[in-house]
């Protein structure tokens, strides 16, 4: 669950998200827009923009516009891209996430992304911000820093 700057609670499922609201909540799933239904993880930018972590990508919801971002080819069947967690600094406004075989992703507000990824590492499972301004992942040889 996910609690955003409008006092929305957000709700992931493998059947999509769920906005609460004052109003009946809103449903959004892959019909309405987001690139899967599967919700694994959400992060929103200092604009109130958005991030839907899924199996093979993300979405992005803004003033009722979905956009979607695909991270995984036609041509990667065996891997799995699942985006599993994910942290917004809000001092840089940068949603940095973890994707099971794909490493670290850093998204910008404008969509552009960017990877962090190492060849010693098979699996990357949570990221978290330490109370010494540090990112951390764990991954499948424990736990690693982010060097940004």
């Amino acid at each position: 669950m996910f609690l955003d700057y409008e006092e929305n609670i957000w709700i992931s499922s493998l059947r999509g998200i769920y906005k609460l609201s004052y109003i009946p909540f809103k449903n959004y799933y892959k019909n309405n827009g987001l690139l899967e239904s599967e919700v694994s993880t959400i992060s929103e930018f200092n604009s109130g923009k958005l991030f839907f972590g899924h199996n093979y990508g993300f979405s992005s919801l803004y003033h009722d516009k979905i956009s979607q971002t695909n991270i995984s080819s036609h041509t990667d069947n065996k891997n799995i891209y699942r985006i599993l967690d994910s942290y917004h600094n809000k001092s840089e406004d940068l949603i940095y996430f973890v994707s099971l075989q794909k490493g670290v992703g850093i998204v910008k507000s404008n969509g552009n992304l960017n990877w962090i990824c190492s060849n010693d590492v098979g699996n990357y499972y949570t990221i978290l911000k330490t109370n010494h301004n540090k990112i951390l992942v764990s991954t499948d040889n424990g736990f690693a820093e982010i060097n940004r």
